[in-house]
């Protein structure tokens, strides 16, 4: 059991080293771009809480008003979304409204009805519980200064945490962002996240409509068809100014239905490498999960066996932990949330039993996003 154990340990703690190098190696882009236009795009269902910050921070840009313009496709909404919209469109000129049609639904054909009324030359994306820093425009644009750069993914973060939930939220997220941002570096991108992503409107246009129908999200299905055609034009933005703050689930519930969606998505993504790492992180949280059942058996049923499954088990959890720990404590320093290292440990155990009880059930149990099945 050892001598396999060691060897799924050896295989994980490769990977994640190989990400610690690829984020290390990810450089600011210093070079400015006064040429293109923005145009940010926002899908958006039942955000009547927070939808008038958002427009606040898009239109509160360190960016010139003349050269930016921000589109909110309505999808459907059902509370006081679509009201309060167009009174913040009344107070600014280049804000724009748009309502999908009875026969159009989802968050990517919302986006893309979006892009079609776009006069920008690269769209920014985000979502409509987003909040951002002033140089946010600013910083994501900066990257398309080369023109063959064709999609730019950027920084989130979770903004607020009250509970001990909400930080084991705000690690899986940074450890989500980090590694996708390290695989893009890498010349192999396997994830991003829609709260912050960007490309540029031609290429966007240029997607045939069958393959488009053909996306099961509206972000990492988007990175995979940019991956597919224009392989050396994806970028990770990593500065501080580019970070989008997202809210977090408020219960176990949302969160339980978020990694639904998540690992829902990733089964229709047929790329080997991403099928790789995804198959070593669970192994790596299967085993670390098997252990720990294998301790508690010998608690209750034969405490003489006890203490090689607990070897067994110290040495997985020491080496995941050190691995890790070496990888987080960079990425947490660029965020500014190294506070969150304390936690890491029993996040350890505790994602390691979630992932291996959620993606089985994620085989037969269909996902909900606000009221819809997906």
């Amino acid at each position: 059991m050892i001598y396999i154990a060691l060897c799924i340990c050896f295989i994980y703690s490769t990977l994640i080293f190989i990400y610690k190098i690829a984020w290390n190696k990810i450089s600011e882009s210093n070079e400015l771009n006064n040429n293109d236009n923005i145009s940010v795009v926002v899908a958006c269902r039942n955000e009547e809480k927070n939808i008038k910050y958002l427009i606040k921070d898009v239109m509160n840009q360190n960016f010139d008003k003349d050269r930016f313009e921000m589109i909110i496709v309505n999808d459907h909404s059902e509370d006081k979304t679509l009201e309060i919209l167009y009174k913040e469109s009344k107070r600014w000129n280049n804000l724009h409204i748009i309502c999908m049609n009875d026969d159009e639904i989802g968050k990517k054909n919302a986006i893309r009805k979006g892009v079609k009324f776009a006069n920008g030359d690269v769209i920014l994306c985000t979502d409509a519980d987003c909040r951002m820093q002033e140089n946010w425009i600013k910083t994501i644009q900066n990257n398309f200064s080369n023109q063959e750069i064709k999609f730019v993914a950027g920084p989130v973060k979770c903004s607020s945490e009250n509970n001990l939930l909400n930080k084991f939220q705000s690690l899986e997220l940074l450890s989500l962002v980090s590694s996708g941002a390290a695989a893009i570096q890498r010349n192999r991108p396997t994830i991003c996240n829609g709260a912050n992503l960007a490309f540029r409107k031609k290429d966007y246009n240029n997607i045939p409509l069958e393959v488009f129908n053909n996306f099961n999200t509206d972000d990492v299905a988007l990175l995979y068809y940019f991956k597919k055609n224009y392989k050396d034009g994806i970028l990770f933005s990593k500065s501080f100014d580019a970070i989008v703050e997202t809210n977090s689930n408020p219960d176990i519930i949302s969160q339980f239905h978020q990694k639904l969606r998540w690992i829902s998505h990733s089964k229709k993504i047929r790329d080997w490498n991403s099928f790789y790492v995804g198959l070593v992180v669970f192994i790596m949280n299967l085993l670390l999960s098997t252990l720990l059942v294998l301790n508690l058996r010998c608690i209750f049923l034969d405490l003489n066996e006890i203490y090689v499954d607990l070897i067994n088990l110290i040495i997985v959890i020491f080496i995941k932990y050190a691995i890790d720990y070496l990888f987080l404590k960079e990425v947490l320093d660029f965020f500014r949330r190294k506070d969150l290292l304390i936690y890491l440990l029993p996040f350890e155990i505790i994602n390691a039993i979630y992932t291996v009880v959620i993606v089985p059930l994620s085989l037969v149990y269909l996902p909900q996003w606000k009221g819809r099945r997906l």
